[in-house]
């Protein structure tokens, strides 16, 4: 360490010693003059300034301390200066019991604590001693009340109105967390409680560019047309909350159900009377970016939110499926369950024994306590035109449930968003002798390709007295028939055919004995190259529900059908 000596005018500074402090002392002559160098003092002074840095003291300190009356007393507003009784011992001992239940349930976050510790909301909560007298402690969160009317609001004015300050486990706190199995991690009931938290404010406060609640508005729709469905933009999930749409992709059998509760939880705080239309609300998702192919789908993406796109081949009847069952032991009588049915599990779900009496049954069902659900299978098949030459169309079977049902009929074009599954399968088992699991797809939302431009949906009064008018044009038959394919030249008799086989006529029933449909079959014949395909593509674009079917891939005796026993209702 360097030191500084004074001698008269001069300064005497020691270098600093670069030895290791443990290594014996030098023995040169005159070391000590060596280490020593002398400065005059200006010098010093610039070396304190360049390396020491800036002094200290200013010539303003001194105001700090000047006497300031407005600043130097402290404020009397909330200050309670009243005076108390002594309190005996037990008062004490209550007052501090509470005080340390309130203390533990402020730094926990809200996902930990049990519904029968919530922090009190009103001073009447806990009663204090009387001897203390009215005291209100300011930090505690002001009622939910509020939140129960924020749908009643205009739609821009809507805000959420839970405490704010309330601590809860945010999504934030949940991604920091690792975990090898995201499904198992989500059914705790930590992260359960944060997911709801989240959800909530995500649908009560999602807006708009111009600053409307963009979900208050579908929830008012919602119940107007006594639906059950509330449909949610991957979107808007994904611009508010990323990792909330990242859990939802990644466990969507998880997410939805928590989904499904917070909505109906909403939709029943600002309609109370809503659970005589629907005890169930369901959170349908829309625009999920990526778009799957029937055969890209792989094992990876099981367990997992995917969209694919097919035709409706064939579906089932609506049935009825358990979603939760409950039986009764005849034993002691004690009701069992609920017990969930899953739906990609044909099995039916059994008691093994009673957690009362420990008996193995018999057990029988209650029916008053058992719930139901409509559930409908419906196989989506690849679309003839993306099926590359020469390959055989895919095929997916489809579960509908709940007012999913009969969407969707055979021959549509529809888009489907779902949970990729797999179940077991006796028959798969025992025809490969080895276990295999079939796959299946639990529908989440079901759109149909043309449901926005299709047909009589969305025909406009304006459109609708145009089309009054061309009804009331003598040539209107000659116009339309000019109208088909007007690209190509001539063939008035093929475009004649092909607009008869588009418009159809009406059935008729003579005397119930002859019946004469209103629709024909056109067959066109022709050489190469005089556009039969092109008339064929025209009215593929032109009709709904239409499919274009080629004869690639078939053998010599061109397109065959065959007939095969439905899995589900056992019909050919």
């Amino acid at each position: 360490m360097s030191s500084k000596r004074t001698r008269g005018n001069r300064v005497t500074i020691n270098a600093p010693n670069d030895d290791i402090p443990s290594s014996p002392p030098l023995n040169d002559i005159g070391a000590e003059e060596d280490n020593e160098l002398v400065i005059d003092e200006g010098e010093v002074q610039d070396v304190d300034d360049g390396e020491d840095g800036e002094s200290l003291y200013g010539s303003e300190m001194e105001e700090d301390y000047k006497s300031n009356p407005e600043l130097d007393e402290y404020e009397a507003d909330g200050i309670d200066e009243r005076s108390f009784a002594e309190l005996d011992i037990g008062e004490r001992n209550l007052v501090d019991q509470e005080l340390d239940r309130r203390n533990q349930l402020g730094f926990l976050p809200g996902a930990l604590i049990n519904d029968g510790d919530q922090l009190p909301h009103h001073e009447d909560d806990f009663e204090f001693p009387s001897s203390l007298g009215n005291i209100r402690n300011s930090r505690l969160p002001q009622s939910l009340e509020s939140s129960n009317k924020f749908f009643n609001q205009p739609a821009n004015q809507m805000q959420y109105g839970a405490d704010e300050d309330l601590p809860y486990f945010t999504t934030n706190d949940i991604s920091q967390i690792k975990t090898d199995n995201l499904a198992e991690w989500i059914n705790m009931e930590a992260p359960r409680r944060g997911i709801r938290r989240q959800f909530e404010q995500f649908l009560t406060g999602f807006t708009d560019e111009h600053g409307s609640s963009v979900y208050g508005d579908k929830v008012r729709l919602m119940v107007e047309n006594n639906l059950e469905s509330l449909e949610v933009s991957f979107m808007h999930l994904t611009e508010r909350d990323p990792f909330l749409a990242y859990i939802l992709g990644s466990a969507p059998k998880q997410v939805l159900p928590i989904f499904d509760d917070v909505a109906l939880e909403v939709v029943f705080r600002s309609y109370p009377s809503y659970d005589q239309v629907s005890t169930e609300v369901h959170v349908r998702i829309t625009d999920l970016p990526l778009l799957y192919s029937l055969r890209e789908l792989r094992q990876y993406h099981l367990d997992t939110l995917v969209r694919v796109f097919g035709v409706v081949s064939r579906r089932s009847n609506v049935l009825p499926q358990l979603k939760y069952v409950k039986y009764t032991c005849t034993k002691c009588g004690v009701i069992l369950g609920p017990f969930y049915q899953d739906p990609s599990n044909p099995q039916e779900v059994k008691v093994g024994s009673c957690w009362s009496c420990q008996s193995k049954g018999p057990f029988q069902l209650s029916s008053q306590s058992t719930v139901y659900r409509n559930y409908q299978k419906i196989t989506l098949q690849e679309t003839p035109g993306s099926v590359l030459a020469g390959r055989l169309p895919r095929h997916r079977e489809v579960i509908l449930l709940w007012d999913l049902v009969d969407f969707a009929k055979p021959g549509e074009e529809v888009e489907i968003i779902g949970i990729y599954q797999n179940s077991f399968d006796v028959s798969l088992n025992n025809q490969h002798g080895f276990p295999v699991f079939s796959t299946v797809i639990e529908a989440n939302t079901v759109i149909k390709k043309h449901s926005q431009n299709s047909g009589l949906n969305v025909i406009t009064e304006q459109e609708a007295e145009f089309i009054r008018n061309l009804a009331k044009d003598p040539n209107i038959g000659k116009r339309i028939i000019q109208s088909i394919a007007p690209s190509i030249y001539g063939h008035k008799d093929i475009k004649t055919a092909i607009a008869l086989a588009l418009f159809g006529g009406c059935g008729k029933d003579v005397n119930n004995k002859h019946n004469i449909r209103g629709d024909i079959n056109v067959l066109l014949l022709g050489d190469p190259g005089v556009a039969k395909s092109q008339f064929l593509k025209f009215a593929e674009q032109t009709a709904e529900r239409c499919i274009y079917a080629t004869g690639q891939g078939a053998s010599a005796v061109g397109l065959t059908a065959s007939v095969r026993k439905d899995p589900v209702t056992r019909e050919w």
